[in-house]
């Protein structure tokens, strides 16, 4: 079964004062994690904290994962970030578009090329704010998984992790069991003050019970059941 982790320890490279280190660059631009900091500001969440900026603890809830989010925000932005800031959202990125392109593809059936693969996920990969290898797979059972954490990862927080879950219909798998966030394996408080424990010391966020063909599924209007009560049925 898969479990969506924040990302999980890897013990020969995980460094706990900079949980972005060894990590794919994508992951420092989304998120801020305890000590980080953001407009020259101090992030603090961990639990054994006296402090109040952003205490993880199930009385200061602040962040009920330990992770901030730094996406979208501009940290040159000079004004009132809490009221004033108007950051623009986009509705799609060209990123989107090559990874959509590819996995079109690939589920057609059509033959995968190492050019095929240049022109969409390696450009996105490649860029030079992201700096990461190509891929070369053109296995379409290893690929689709590759292409898969791709978007999960290019698109993160971009509204389009949930319609995927459900195109690839997988939700019984990444929607089930316990979720976890940042990890504090320093932390004298951390099993006294999150729910459930973790070997990997990470925080409880939920659990979650994902329910095949009701979760997935929109649900009928009432006012469209009080006309036909058939269609509740």
């Amino acid at each position: 079964m898969k479990h969506f982790t924040l990302p999980a320890l890897k013990k020969s490279k995980f460094i706990q004062q900079d949980m972005g280190a060894n990590w794919d660059q994508r992951f420092k631009d989304t998120f801020i994690w305890n000590e980080s900091t953001f407009q020259g500001r101090r992030y603090v969440c961990h639990p054994d904290s006296t402090q109040t900026v952003d205490q993880l603890t199930y009385s200061k809830q602040a962040t009920r994962t330990g992770f901030g989010f730094r996406k979208y925000f501009d940290e040159s932005f000079s004004g009132n970030l809490r009221n004033d800031y108007g950051g623009n959202i986009p509705i799609i990125r060209y990123a989107e578009v090559l990874l959509s392109y590819l996995e079109a593809e690939l589920e057609a059936g059509n033959g995968i090329t190492q050019e095929l693969l240049d022109q969409t996920i390696n450009l996105v990969r490649g860029r030079e704010s992201v700096n990461l290898p190509p891929i070369t797979e053109t296995n379409p059972n290893v690929l689709r998984e590759i292409l898969r954490r791709e978007r999960r990862i290019e698109l993160a927080f971009e509204g389009t992790r949930l319609w995927d879950i459900f195109r690839w219909e997988i939700g019984n798998e990444v929607l089930n069991g316990d979720f976890w966030g940042a990890p504090f394996p320093d932390s004298e408080r951390y099993p006294t003050t999150s729910i459930k424990l973790d070997p990997q010391s990470r925080w409880y966020v939920t659990t979650k019970n994902f329910r095949p063909g009701i979760d997935d599924q929109w649900p009928i209007p009432e006012s469209e059941t009080n006309i036909n009560p058939n269609l509740a049925e």
